[in-house]
């Protein structure tokens, strides 16, 4: 029976960081912040055999088709981070919204009667543009030995799909998911992510 290295058991999810790309560089990653339940790492490889002989056998096989998607549930909404989600959007910071009735007030969301002026806040404005913009993504994950697993998606585009839930009686989360695009401009089997898993803890593990 081989022995069990708990030095490689993982639990727990870690942090996400988005990077936007401007000019095709990346700008500072931000931390997305509260990740609840699950991050998944996706990796398809669609694989062809070259079948030949009496009876047909196959003698080597090639791979025609790689997809890669990642998806998380995050628990902290936020404009900036709901703009990458979707891959489009216009933030605008320290405003004031004028309502369709042509009012900054809104109803206090808590069922008391009355209105209230809404504060300065972000303002997020989605809709129209056919452009998709793609983001950096950054997956970084401790194991319980303080060790590292950091992942990196290249060039990681929404799938154009984000629902937010507004839940009465649990907490209000919601989940991103992204399609890796290949990066041609790095060698051929490095285009999609790389991962890496540290050696040497970075913080000391508890006794």
């Amino acid at each position: 029976m081989s022995v069990i290295n708990k030095n490689k058991i993982s639990l727990g999810v870690g942090n996400i960081e988005f990077g936007e790309y401007t000019d095709d560089v990346f700008g500072v990653f931000e931390d997305v912040g509260a990740v609840k339940a699950r991050v998944n790492i996706n990796i398809e490889r669609e694989v062809l055999d070259f079948e030949t002989g009496r009876p047909l056998v196959t003698i080597i096989q090639e791979v025609i088709r790689e997809r890669v998607t990642f998806s998380a549930t995050l628990a902290e909404l936020n404009m900036a981070t709901l703009k990458m989600a979707l891959g489009q959007g216009v933030v605008g910071s320290g405003s004031i919204p004028t309502f369709l009735d042509g009012t900054s007030t809104a109803l206090r969301g808590t069922l008391q009667a009355g209105k209230t002026s809404v504060l300065s806040g972000t303002l997020l404005k989605f809709g129209g543009l056919p452009s998709h913009a793609f983001i950096g993504l950054r997956f970084t994950h401790s194991m319980a030995s303080g060790k590292r697993n950091i992942f990196e998606g290249y060039r990681a585009s929404p799938t154009g799909r984000l629902a937010l839930p507004f839940n009465e009686t649990d907490w209000n989360i919601y989940d991103v998911e992204f399609r890796l695009l290949a990066d041609t401009c790095r060698p051929a089997g490095e285009q999609y992510f790389q991962l890496f898993q540290e050696a040497v803890a970075a913080i000391p593990p508890c006794p």
